[in-house]
């Protein structure tokens, strides 16, 4: 009876053990550090035209808060009669939705400005890549915006 018992522990432990572990690595896998995502979306695209932003910038441009984020990037053309803009946002999980209108509204800003100015232009802002997954939150206002999705979607 003992080696029945024993047998069946053991059992017990080690298909615990295992969804534990897969639990852990899926989390782990959906969750990539910012600095991972940020590389390979940074390798998957030239941005040799584009400038970073900071803070300030994604501030006045789309108005999110400090508080609602915990990391970015922001690259921009670097004239205001391109339309390209590439937002990668890690999100605090009780402001996804925040951030996200906040970004709807920016680009539907640029749309109407692009509209009747530089149609060319507004075709981007027309294609732009817009996901979510996890925390993050990806916008792509670019010729390249599929293949910055390829690379965003890689990531998780």
């Amino acid at each position: 009876m003992p080696v029945k018992r024993m047998a069946g522990l053991l059992i017990l432990v080690l298909a615990l053990g295992l969804l534990v572990g897969c639990t852990i690595s899926k989390a782990q896998a959906k969750n990539p550090p910012f600095h991972e995502v940020k590389d390979k979306l940074t390798k998957a695209v030239d941005l040799a035209t584009f400038k970073e932003g900071n803070y300030a910038k994604l501030k006045r441009y789309y108005g999110i808060a400090r508080g609602d984020i915990e990391d970015f990037v922001l690259y921009r053309a670097p004239s205001n009669i391109k339309a390209d803009e590439i937002l990668l946002i890690k999100v605090k999980p009780e402001a996804l939705d925040k951030v996200q209108q906040q970004i709807e509204q920016r680009v539907a800003k640029q749309a109407a400005s692009f509209k009747d100015y530089l149609p060319e232009e507004y075709y981007l802002i027309e294609k732009r890549v817009i996901k979510v997954q996890g925390n993050y939150i990806l916008l792509a206002i670019s010729k390249d915006a599929a293949q910055i999705a390829r690379a965003f979607a890689e990531c998780f």
